[in-house]
């Protein structure tokens, strides 16, 4: 009885982890904003761009849809979060943060000579949504990114792929994924230039999922991020 209940357990999470996938690299990347975009026109043919009510709306359906299915993820993270000690997780990522910072700056030395100083199409979007929309895009930096991201390249990217190849391999392909996904919009539209930046964005993935290996617990990896983020956005601002 007891192996029918896991199996079904087992079972239940593969799916939820397939539809996290689904969720995020089929709908978020694609498919929904195609459907906010139809909406638009639907309500005014002449709207030049995506009503921002249907916006907000888009990005609290992945929040609440990741966070959904991922329930029986986040409750295991609760668990070993407690049982590696809340405040020495929280210590755990202000110590990476601190090393991540002073080693990106050497790394980011060597990538603005490449580069002739140009920043990341990504981080340059980022930047100019924060001159006219800075409550908003905050927000979707320092809580929506935390959040879904993590689900999705540490809760389940990384957390599956590590049952079937050697974790080093894992923890480098959940950082490099989510290296990618931060330059891949650049990529499809042709500037091949932006390969460079994959660097210092799985660089950050790095620590992320480390933080994450090391305690059991996404909420580590959140935690890491949002820090990251949160940094980040306060240079900018």
């Amino acid at each position: 009885m007891m192996g029918i209940i896991e199996k079904l357990k087992k079972d239940n999470l593969l799916l939820r982890s397939i539809l996290i996938l689904l969720h995020y690299f089929v709908g978020y990347l694609k498919v929904y904003p195609m459907i906010i975009k139809e909406l638009t026109l639907f309500l005014n043919p002449n709207a030049t761009k995506v009503y921002f009510g249907l916006e907000l709306l888009l990005y609290l359906w992945m929040i609440g849809g990741s966070i959904y299915l991922a329930w029986p993820i986040l409750k295991e993270s609760k668990i070993n979060s407690k049982q590696y000690g809340i405040k020495k997780m929280l210590f755990l990522g202000i110590k990476l943060m601190v090393i991540y910072f002073v080693s990106n700056i050497f790394l980011n030395m060597i990538i603005l000579s490449i580069t002739n100083g140009n920043m990341s199409a990504n981080q340059q979007e980022v930047v100019e949504l924060l001159q006219y929309r800075k409550i908003f895009t905050t927000l979707l930096t320092v809580i929506y990114a935390p959040i879904v991201e993590e689900i999705v390249f540490r809760g389940v990217l990384y957390r599956w792929i590590k049952n079937y190849i050697p974790e080093a391999i894992a923890m480098l392909i959940s950082a490099t994924s989510f290296g990618f996904i931060h330059i891949s919009a650049s990529l499809m539209s042709g500037d091949l230039m932006q390969l460079i930046f994959l660097i210092p964005y799985s660089f950050v993935g790095f620590f992320f999922v480390y933080a994450y290996k090391k305690t059991g617990s996404i909420y580590a990896s959140m935690w890491l991020h949002v820090l990251n983020n949160t940094v980040a956005t306060l240079l900018v601002i």
